[in-house]
């Protein structure tokens, strides 16, 4: 596997698969799929396409909609916890300063997206 330098933007060659996951995490959006091909051979719809697959498996195993949990708002799976929970306590915890100085960026246009994201989830997904 090939994957963009983020320094230089060039190519290096991909770990294994065992040691990308303990480089990078083992639910990264990188597929099994991807492992078998370079990523300099996909073309760019390609390789959104299959980022864009990968990330709704991985929200379809985190996510959970339906009509007899708080009435078909978005809550994370096994769970009664609302997404937009989740992004609100995010958004007022004190992470976003550390991350906001992090990247040397304003807090409050990132505390407002995690609350916008928030209000756009409290609500019914699927009808009764």
């Amino acid at each position: 596997m090939i994957r963009a330098n983020e320094e230089n933007l060039g190519y290096t060659v991909m770990p294994s698969s065992e040691e990308y996951a303990v480089e990078y995490g083992a639910r990264s959006w990188i597929t099994p799929s991807m492992h078998t091909r370079a990523i300099s051979s996909l073309s760019e719809e390609e390789w959104m396409a299959e980022r864009l697959a990968h990330s709704v498996r991985l929200m379809g195993d985190a996510v959970h909609i339906a009509a007899d949990i708080r009435a078909g708002v978005p809550v994370l799976r096994g769970t009664r916890l609302p997404l937009s929970r989740i992004l609100a306590e995010i958004a007022d915890s004190e992470f976003i300063e550390q991350f906001a100085e992090r990247w040397e960026i304003d807090a409050l246009p990132l505390r407002d997206f995690l609350d916008g994201l928030s209000i756009q989830l409290d609500r019914p997904f699927i009808r009764k």
